[in-house]
């Protein structure tokens, strides 16, 4: 077997066991691989009415919130997609190897639609007190960013002390490299900071598995034969 065939198969090895650990975060990469071909490849007009049709405004939220709330996560409307696709993959593949696919699922649901449905909220009040231009009803908000912020904040506080701070600095970084002063910048940002938080709050409650203590381990009834040792999740 040559060189390039041993490292091809050995890439190829790596990636089905990434496939293996990651099987959500494959399949949702998967998913914006698609319609990112579509936003590429479709007439400007029709990509525009798409993404509107899919965007978490407070007009979409009003008349078809559940179907904009699924839908706006599958789109990327800016043109940093190998970017998102890379963040992804990393985050969500960390997500899934340690706290399971199906918590993983539910972080970034929690920070997907509780940014979105709190970020609608203030802006629901910023517009009855005139803080904000009426124009702000009908923005195009689409993409993965809350999801992956409340990912990325419970990924960080799941490891030793150094990982904690380097990741929470990446995230602060992060953070403020996809600030805007724009109005929708600034509406993005409230709904990433939001997102952070519920990343933190899920914490509280994610359960992992915990092995007894050697100290406990004599107070805890022997496993019947079979059984594997006793845990809780």
């Amino acid at each position: 077997m040559t060189l390039d065939a041993r490292e091809a198969r050995t890439a190829g090895t790596r990636a089905l066991g990434w496939v293996r650990c990651a099987p959500l975060t494959t399949a949702y990469l998967l998913a914006l691989v698609v319609t990112t071909i579509l936003v590429h490849r479709l007439p400007r007009a029709i990509v525009h009415r798409l993404l509107w049709q899919s965007s978490t405004n407070l007009h979409q939220l009003d008349r078809v919130p559940v179907r904009v709330l699924v839908a706006s996560a599958f789109w990327v409307a800016d043109g940093h997609v190998l970017g998102w696709l890379a963040l992804l993959g990393v985050v969500g593949g960390l997500a899934e190897s340690r706290i399971g696919s199906v918590r993983t699922a539910c972080i970034f649901i929690a920070g997907h639609v509780g940014a979105s449905l709190l970020v609608a909220a203030g802006l629901v009040i910023a517009l009855a007190v005139g803080v904000v231009h009426r124009s702000i009803v009908d923005m195009v908000d689409v993409g993965p960013s809350y999801g992956f912020a409340a990912l990325a904040a419970a990924v960080s506080l799941r490891g030793s002390r150094r990982w904690r701070i380097w990741s929470l600095v990446a995230l602060g970084a992060w953070l403020v490299t996809t600030s805007s002063t724009s109005s929708a910048g600034r509406v993005t940002a409230a709904g990433h900071l939001t997102a952070i938080a519920i990343g933190f709050l899920c914490v509280l409650v994610v359960r992992t598995r915990v092995e007894p203590t050697s100290s406990s381990a004599g107070a805890t009834r022997a496993p019947r034969s079979g059984t594997g040792t006793p845990s809780t999740r």
